[in-house]
């Protein structure tokens, strides 16, 4: 319906009737987005050739969207990529990066999501978002006294780090 929830939708995996003494009980097990990407398994095996021009961000689309080989007999999801950091549209994995056989799109994305500085998560409106987390800390300045467990985060060049003060 029309319904507003602010939390990632849920799809009905599996349930199980029960009936007794006049009453009939559903069990439903539910499965959020990455619990559906951790049950699609690649058909095949694919290696990225050192000639092939896909970035990070490209590979991520294509295992979202079931449009890479291996996944082609999946569900098709939409991936929005809400920030981005300086890796995921230019890393290109070449020759280091293949999927096996029966290997998960969950643990396919993971895998490629360690290359750059993004994490994901589902959302209310069912999509697979992409982001850079925001960085706590004030920036490093010269002549400033930081407590233990101070953050800062550096002045040039900023690489998004946020770095922790272990000795006053």
């Amino acid at each position: 319906g029309d319904e507003y929830s602010a939390y990632a939708p849920m799809w009905v995996t599996s349930y199980q009737n029960y009936s007794g003494q006049g009453q009939l009980t559903t069990t439903l097990t539910l499965g959020g987005l990455p619990d559906l990407l951790a049950e699609d398994k690649a058909q095949r095996q694919y290696t990225q050739e050192s000639t092939d021009t896909n970035t990070i961000k490209d590979l991520l689309t294509a295992i979202v969207q079931a449009t890479l080989l291996p996944y082609l007999h999946c569900k098709a999801y939409t991936i929005t990529f809400d920030s981005e950091d300086s890796l995921i549209d230019v890393f290109k994995p070449a020759d280091s990066f293949s999927i096996n056989n029966n290997e998960t799109r969950l643990d396919v994305i993971r895998r490629l999501l360690r290359y750059t500085r993004c994490n994901m998560r589902a959302e209310d409106d069912g999509e697979l978002r992409i982001y850079v987390p925001a960085q706590d800390g004030d920036t490093w300045t010269v002549a400033t006294t930081y407590s233990v467990n101070d953050y800062v985060q550096p002045t040039t060049p900023n690489n998004n780090f946020t770095y922790k003060c272990t000795v006053a």
